[in-house]
């Protein structure tokens, strides 16, 4: 956003079934692009792969209270504590304020959250989707996210933007040739750079300083 790249962010897994299904759930990165940001398209992407890998570098390290004093001894990964504390917080306040409503929406939620695959105890069929009740977190299950999905090579990336055109401006056998001309510019110029972005350094920053988290 200080770049001027960027207006707004959202980020989360989908609640539609196409999105979060009984088979497999979709985390999406959606930001709002100026029109700076727009021509500078795989950059932002870029940022937000060195992002996520600055989040690797921090769990390998782990947390700083765990490790002060390790003499040797192995080091325990992990994130700062703080992050689930304060999201667990923060669902609790919008659980708790939250805006009454519609009386189809709240069933169909509780029908859900009814779901084997939710596996909720029946005193948690309420809240259970939207609190987080454990003080701690699963660190193996974060370092799967991380490691094994959080990858270019497991991102699709859509670019939509009104700078195209409309859809009235094309026929569909120009549609269908631009989409390809798109997708080989990008697999031709823009892979390895992504990869590179997401790699885990031993220094994220490049100045002899551990980056914030």
């Amino acid at each position: 956003k200080e770049r001027g790249w960027a207006t707004g962010l959202t980020a989360g897994t989908g609640e539609d079934g196409e999105a979060d299904a009984s088979t497999h759930a979709l985390f999406c990165l959606q930001i709002s692009l100026s029109k700076c940001g727009m021509e500078r398209w795989e950059d932002v992407v870029g940022v937000v792969l060195s992002y996520i890998g600055m989040l690797k570098w921090h769990f390998l390290k782990g947390p700083v209270e765990d490790n002060e004093n390790t003499d040797g001894e192995e080091v325990k990964e992990g994130l700062a504590p703080w992050i689930h504390q304060e999201l667990k917080s923060i669902a609790e306040l919008s659980y708790r304020y939250a805006d009454e409503g519609d009386v189809t929406d709240i069933v169909e939620e509780v029908a859900e959250n009814m779901a084997p695959w939710y596996n909720l105890p029946e005193e948690r069929i309420l809240d259970g989707s939207s609190l987080l009740f454990d003080d701690a977190v699963d660190t193996d299950t974060v370092k799967s996210l991380l490691f094994d999905y959080f990858t270019p090579e497991n991102t699709r990336v859509d670019l939509m933007s009104s700078l195209f055109g409309r859809d009235a401006d094309f026929d569909d056998d120009d549609d269908v040739q631009g989409e390809e001309e798109k997708k080989e510019e990008v697999e031709d110029d823009g892979t390895v750079r992504l990869v590179d972005a997401d790699a885990v350094d031993d220094n994220p920053n490049g100045n002899g300083e551990d980056p914030p988290l």
